[in-house]
């Protein structure tokens, strides 16, 4: 495509609108369906930070080259001090966003872990005053505690 100079204004009040629809849609969906698959929400924190790094490259580059974009506001504030603001809030709303899908990542590795650490609470009991020799070896809950952060972090990776 080709960018017109003088739709400036138009294009920057859109990309708010975007950012702001995208956390609004994003925020329904993890209310409405809370129960989603842990790839859905990789997925999700994925395009936020795709977002993120956009809004912070493209969109002050665009706007630093396009000075008339506000030539009818009148205003005691400079025009770089109310467009950074905009620009921080708007990315301020996806770091809340990617905050919550963050921790709901967290939880879904957690559950995965869940039946291993219910093994490590019996540990003490085996060996307490029992004449057993302390195992030296790596107990195999280990491997399926770590193993839920393992696939996670081999699968999504990229």
């Amino acid at each position: 495509g080709f960018y017109l100079h003088c739709l400036c204004h138009k294009f920057f009040k859109l990309a708010l609108q975007v950012v702001k629809r995208y956390c609004h849609w994003l925020e329904t969906k993890l209310e409405t369906m809370p129960s989603l698959q842990l790839a859905h929400y990789t997925y999700m924190f994925y395009d936020i930070n795709l977002f993120e790094k956009k809004i912070n490259y493209v969109l002050p580059n665009i706007i630093s080259q396009n000075t008339q974009m506000v030539s009818n506001i009148t205003s005691d504030l400079p025009l770089s001090t109310i467009i950074e603001s905009l620009l921080t809030y708007s990315v301020d709303m996806l770091h809340k966003t990617k905050a919550k899908i963050e921790g709901l990542i967290i939880k879904k590795i957690s559950e995965a872990s869940y039946n291993e650490l219910q093994n490590i609470v019996t540990i003490p009991r085996q060996y307490r005053l029992t004449g057993k020799i302390v195992q030296n070896k790596p107990m195999p809950y280990a491997m399926g505690l770590i193993n839920p952060v393992s696939i996670y972090y081999t699968t999504y990776q990229k």
